[in-house]
């Protein structure tokens, strides 16, 4: 009676068939599998990178070991092989004055030596000690075995009969072929000469001052032609006669300026010097100037003669009795 109503009728199962995975499918997708080989591969890599690490750490002391043993071997070989000792030596001068077989001879002490360890202020000294002329000295070192040395002189500024005084008073002698435009000059004084060939050199600040009054006794005094110079080096006074015969005395401690400075006021207010009106013009002391006329000849030369010798009137051809 009861069997027709609806909640009381029991409800029937529904049974679901399973899904059995088939296991011969492949459960990785196409991505997977490409990210799966890209681990091996990375992996495989690293493994590689470890030993090879491995390998340098534990050869490294061995390997810097060898580095240091070559890099030892190639300084000494270097320092001590023959690739950089001097071979060749090759010396300029930049003219006649320096003797070039000299050099060479003074400069024979650093073949066979190592180049990198030439001493140039060495090879200066010995080279000024053995010529006292050399101003200049130039180097220039060409790897691996050869240096050029160029050697420039002072210029000369005087010359005596078979020598020349340079610009630092040093005397050299004179190549009997070579010529030099500077002017001649007499020497007084006892052996003079010979002291300076025995390498002792004339005071160079004096030799300037007798360029200097030169130069300035021809570009202020007017139509002066100068004959000869005599330089007393014990005096330190210079007598200069002109074309005229007549003599200028400077000292050379005094000042050149105020001594020429006179000199041309007197030839502006005397007239010209160029007429034989004077034995001698003295300059040398300051504010004065003594001059000795023609007309008192025999005495003028005899004051000369009395203060520096017969030296000075012989260089001007007075005759021994008037002297």
């Amino acid at each position: 009676m009861f069997s027709n109503i609806p909640f009381l009728k029991k409800k029937k199962t529904q049974t679901r068939k399973k899904i059995v995975p088939n296991t011969t499918r492949n459960v990785f997708s196409d991505d997977d599998s490409r990210k799966f080989k890209k681990r091996k591969k990375s992996q495989f890599k690293n493994n590689l990178k470890s030993l090879s690490y491995a390998f340098k750490k534990q050869n490294f002391k061995t390997i810097s070991l060898v580095g240091i043993a070559f890099v030892a071997f190639a300084v000494v070989f270097l320092l001590v092989g023959p690739l950089l000792k001097v071979q060749t030596i090759l010396v300029t001068r930049q003219d006649n004055i320096i003797n070039i077989n000299q050099a060479y001879s003074s400069l024979e002490y650093i073949r066979d030596k190592n180049i990198l360890f030439l001493d140039t202020g060495e090879i200066a000294a010995r080279l000024q000690k053995s010529q006292n002329s050399i101003q200049n000295i130039g180097f220039n070192v060409k790897l691996p075995n050869s240096i050029e040395i160029t050697l420039k002189a002072y210029p000369p500024v005087f010359q005596l009969t078979e020598s020349l005084i340079l610009e630092n008073g040093s005397l050299l002698t004179k190549e009997t072929t070579a010529t030099y435009d500077v002017p001649m000059i007499l020497l007084q004084g006892s052996n003079i000469e010979e002291d300076l060939s025995f390498g002792k050199n004339l005071n160079v600040s004096e030799i300037q001052k007798t360029k200097l009054l030169l130069s300035e006794l021809q570009k202020n005094i007017l139509g002066i032609e100068i004959d000869t110079i005599q330089y007393f080096t014990s005096e330190k006074e210079v007598l200069i006669s002109d074309q005229n015969q007549t003599l200028y005395l400077f000292d050379i401690n005094a000042s050149v300026e105020r001594q020429i400075e006179q000199l041309s006021i007197f030839q502006k207010e005397s007239g010209s010097l160029n007429e034989k009106k004077y034995i001698y013009i003295d300059v040398r002391i300051p504010q004065k100037l003594y001059v000795c006329p023609i007309e008192e000849e025999f005495s003028c030369r005899g004051n000369i003669d009395t203060i520096y010798g017969e030296s000075v009137l012989k260089s001007l051809n007075v005759p021994e009795e008037i002297s």
